[in-house]
């Protein structure tokens, strides 16, 4: 049994190919949902580009069809994050109109013109849904804070902006990464290059999450093996790093508390040993 199994995910998967049938992606979220809960996670969260689907509010519904439980006693909550690369004033009413709750956020990518969000941004806002931009270089990091966001993604050059890592510590606003993707996708040329050890030594609330497993192959938890590997990070910085994001999750105060309780109770546990096929993860 994994020692990190009753921890937390925010999987920001890449979005969902082209072309599939409404009935394939209900399936498709399913799976990936079903992954995520074998390997213990308790929240995840998808980034969608519902701008491909002809009926958008279809997709939604079979969107959250596939990240609802089959066991709705099940510990599991989850959100999906819309991505986008330009405004969209209807938005907040085509969710409305859909009757899905599950949208917690709009993601804007390293493709939208930031200058162009200012309005759109705000009624994000007002609509209660975090706003999350999408940022690796250090001019797109520049143009995220310039635009205001809730939680950044990404920011494999923010080592090298020791001001801004100062504002996001003062600020308390999360940065995540998906090291394993931003490998894969050449933003970060090796695990012991990657700034996650830079963000937590400098204080800034950094969450971790697993990519899309079209784009990468880890888990959560292969994640976590990852850090301890190439970072020689303990378990109890690893749980510090899961309670964070438990703070960071686009979830209801109350569920991210008790995930979090959940999290710290782990720490009371007994170290785990190796395992027979030398898992130092394993109990």
């Amino acid at each position: 049994m994994s020692a990190f199994v009753t921890l937390p995910k925010l999987d920001l998967g890449r979005r969902l190919a082209r072309g599939l049938a409404l009935e394939d992606v209900t399936r498709t979220v399913a799976l990936e949902r079903q992954r995520w809960q074998a390997d213990g996670v308790l929240h995840g969260e998808l980034i969608v580009d519902l701008r491909d689907w002809t009926d958008t509010q279809a997709a939604l519904v079979a969107l959250d069809a596939g990240m609802q439980p089959e066991d709705p006693q099940a510990p599991w909550s989850y959100a999906l994050i819309v991505a986008l690369d330009a405004p969209w004033p209807e938005l907040v009413e085509v969710v409305e109109d859909a009757g899905v709750t599950s949208v917690r956020g709009v993601l804007a990518t390293r493709a939208a013109d930031r200058t162009q969000l200012g309005p759109f941004w705000q009624t994000v806002k007002l609509a209660g849904w975090l706003r999350m931009v999408e940022a690796e270089t250090a001019t797109e990091l520049q143009q995220a804070w310039a635009l205001g966001f809730d939680r950044l993604l990404g920011a494999s050059a923010l080592a090298r902006l020791p001001d801004l890592l100062t504002t996001l510590r003062a600020h308390r606003l999360p940065v995540a990464v998906s090291p394993s993707a931003q490998i894969a996708a050449g933003d970060v040329a090796s695990w012991p290059q990657h700034p996650i050890q830079t963000l937590t030594n400098a204080g800034v609330t950094t969450v971790l999450a697993s990519g899309w497993p079209q784009t990468v192959t880890t888990t959560l938890s292969g994640e976590l093996e990852a850090l301890s590997r190439h970072h020689h990070w303990k378990l109890d910085q690893l749980r510090t790093l899961m309670t964070r994001n438990a703070e960071a999750a686009a979830i209801r105060p109350e569920a991210r508390f008790g995930i979090a309780r959940q999290i710290e109770a782990w720490r009371h546990r007994p170290h785990p040993t190796a395992g027979p096929k030398g898992d130092p993860w394993s109990l």
